[in-house]
């Protein structure tokens, strides 16, 4: 197995990987746009890998150097045919291989619904560790039940997005999640990245709604829905409470109105996600009703410090 840049000629072998659902006239038109892209510079090349087998295309891998760090765009994916440890080692070793010629540490993540799992022992032999372990849950939504609620959401507009952008630094500041430092640090370019995001999401067919949540007069937290996969119809949200406000329940009530928020979009399937440890989200989950996918977990490894050339 090896791991080549996108060029002109794979470009289709990319779009099958990434747009499986393109009909013959978009993707024509993909291929097109993508292919003068490459040529103009636009689209780095070398920041797309496909992984080949035999010469076919079996997997994707995207990356990026973002705050000092190279990181995975997301989880690599390998066609599940071609599922196998020696995939994984030579994705890890590529990314290695690039960190290192970029003197940046690295960060790479791993969906094992995508990929499978990387063995920790490989990853320490190769100076990484994990640093980040979640699982997810899911929820049918076709027999859902409409909430009832005391609680009131206002959609999240330009007019009032510092007022949101200063609620989610206070909610990430006293989070949970051991991730949430990140949001703290600019918190309104953190929402607009994730706005921005739902315009690209609504672009390709998706949905997104964003809310301050409002207990009487009082806000309360934040709620971001998202319809992420329109072709399956499936899609996630994210909720925060204020620390002031928690421990009275709200985070179960807000997550049914996301659910239902998430219905409305169009969406039949839920997929939530938290790591390993957050007992409070879990039992959200399992108080709404949502079931743990067995092989629904995403790992996260990182380099300790950049490698030397």
């Amino acid at each position: 197995m090896q791991l080549q840049p996108l060029s002109a000629a794979t470009v289709p072998d990319y779009l099958a990987l990434e747009f499986p659902t393109l009909d013959a006239q978009e993707r024509a038109a993909r291929i097109a746009k993508i292919s003068q892209r490459l040529e103009t510079g636009l689209v780095q090349a070398e920041q797309f890998l496909l992984l080949t087998d035999n010469n076919i295309v079996c997997g994707l891998v995207r990356w990026r150097i973002q705050n000092g760090q190279l990181e995975t765009f997301g989880s690599p994916f390998i066609q599940a045919g071609s599922r196998n440890q020696q995939a994984l080692r030579t994705i890890t070793k590529k990314l290695l291989e690039l960190a290192k010629k970029h003197t940046l540490s690295l960060r790479l993540t791993f969906d094992q619904r995508q990929i499978g799992r990387l063995p920790e022992h490989f990853a320490s032999t190769h100076g990484l560790r994990l640093t980040f372990h979640s699982q997810t849950y899911q929820l049918d939504l076709e027999a859902l039940e409409q909430p009832h609620s005391t609680l009131r959401l206002e959609t999240i507009e330009t007019t009032n997005i510092e007022q949101a952008a200063a609620i989610l630094h206070n909610i990430q500041s006293d989070s949970f999640d051991p991730t949430a430092a990140e949001d703290t640090l600019e918190p309104l370019a953190t929402l607009q990245d994730r706005f921005e995001q739902g315009r690209q999401l609504e672009q390709r067919g998706g949905a997104a709604q964003n809310y301050l949540v409002y207990q009487q007069q009082k806000i309360v937290g934040l709620l971001l829905v998202r319809l992420t996969h329109p072709v399956e119809k499936r899609g996630g949200l994210f909720l925060g409470i204020l620390p002031e406000q928690r421990q009275q329940g709200l985070g179960r009530e807000i997550h049914r109105l996301g659910l239902q928020a998430l219905s409305n979009l169009g969406a039949r399937q839920y997929w939530g996600e938290t790591f390993v440890g957050n007992l409070p989200m879990q039992r959200i989950f399992a108080a709404n009703g949502c079931a743990l996918l067995e092989q629904g977990n995403y790992w996260e490894f990182s380099t300790l410090e950049p490698p030397r050339k």
